[in-house]
């Protein structure tokens, strides 16, 4: 288990959970904000998973200072695939394209934050999984607010095709997301499936 407690806001975070049967090492030099990574060995090689948190309240030089480690990470180390997740707070983002929903001018700041975010996962080439579900369910009042807020990229598809969603964690908002991974894991000099 590697986790990273908020720097920034009460409530943010990230957690990985990595089983006991599988070689992980952590990865020293993640400093991202509410952020963190472990590497996993693999038959096909070494896989970084970072887990991210963008607090929705980061100023304009918090929110530069985290894309730009956000796509060192997706850019970075071609010899190394990567699996990157969590909660980017990007509530205008229709996952079906990839494109901000509405106009790309808005001089709405939150727009542009997030217009910046989706030109750069084209940029790099990242691949999602969650395109139309709904993974953060907030009741305010008697009305149920849903968003599409969490996300998987890839920078291989053929890492995965499938994910599943199961209930919060906890008194989470958001759903939990399941990961399934098309590698096998280094045991002890055989290959074998990595489980969810």
């Amino acid at each position: 288990t590697r986790s990273k407690s908020t720097e920034i806001s009460e409530g943010g975070g990230s957690v990985i959970y990595v089983k006991n049967n599988i070689q992980v090492e952590e990865e020293s030099h993640h400093s991202a904000y509410d952020s963190t990574s472990v590497i996993i060995h693999t038959a096909i090689g070494k896989i970084m998973v970072g887990c991210f948190y963008r607090s929705p309240s980061l100023n304009d030089n918090q929110n530069s200072a985290f894309y730009d480690y956000f796509f060192q990470e997706a850019s970075g180390n071609n010899q190394m695939e990567k699996i990157l997740l969590g909660d980017f707070n990007c509530p205008d983002i229709s996952w079906l394209s990839g494109n901000i929903i509405g106009p790309k001018n808005s001089i709405d700041n939150s727009i542009k934050v997030q217009q910046k975010f989706a030109e750069g996962i084209h940029e790099v080439g990242l691949s999602w999984l969650v395109t139309d579900e709904k993974t953060r369910r907030k009741k305010v009042g008697d009305t149920i607010q849903e968003s599409t807020i969490d996300q998987i990229f890839l920078s291989e598809d053929s890492l995965s095709n499938n994910f599943k969603v199961f209930s919060p964690l906890g008194k989470s908002d958001h759903v939990s997301l399941i990961v399934d991974l098309n590698v096998m894991k280094i045991d002890h000099g055989h290959s074998s499936e990595i489980d969810d």
